[in-house]
């Protein structure tokens, strides 16, 4: 896949111990896979449980033995170690489109918009190039991805 292989040379990946990911649903990136080889590979994974309208991280040992399907169906963690957002050196992000500045366009449920404000690492959104539009409306607390990986190139958003 395109787009794994371009995530797993990232600079930003490489350099990180714990990334948190997503476990894709739907019609998103296919994480599942990237998720397994990142933790044969030796990283630190982590991956969001909903409780309520927040994100808890979890870090997982084994993505077959460790996660289920959880809030909507969406596979979430079922136990595992309480991950802190401070551990982690890369933040992995869904989203329905983006746009080549970074801005993105969520589900509706504003999990990562709550979570990405309080994160100061390193951010990647995972999506296929249909998915990136001209423009994706950004509110001024909407926090841009600094990069996007899709199956034909990296986008890397340069903020001045």
């Amino acid at each position: 896949m395109e787009i794994e292989a371009k995530l797993f040379v990232l600079p930003e990946y490489r350099a990180a111990s714990v990334v948190l990911f997503y476990a894709s649903f739907r019609s998103e990136v296919e994480t599942h896979r990237i998720i397994r080889r990142a933790l044969s590979e030796g990283k630190r994974v982590a991956l969001p449980r909903v409780k309520g309208k927040q994100l808890e991280l979890f870090e997982i040992a084994n993505f077959d033995r460790d996660v289920s399907p959880g809030a909507w169906g969406i596979p979430e963690p079922e136990g595992g170690m309480p991950a802190k957002l401070k551990d982690i050196g890369l933040v992995v992000v869904p989203g329905a489109a983006f746009d080549e500045q970074g801005n993105r366009i969520g589900y509706g449920a504003g999990f990562y918009d709550k979570l990405l404000p309080l994160y100061t690492g390193k951010t990647v959104a995972l999506a296929f190039e249909l998915q990136i539009v001209p423009e994706a409306p950004a509110d001024s607390h909407d926090i841009p991805m600094q990069k996007i990986v899709t199956e034909k190139r990296v986008i890397d958003v340069h903020r001045h």
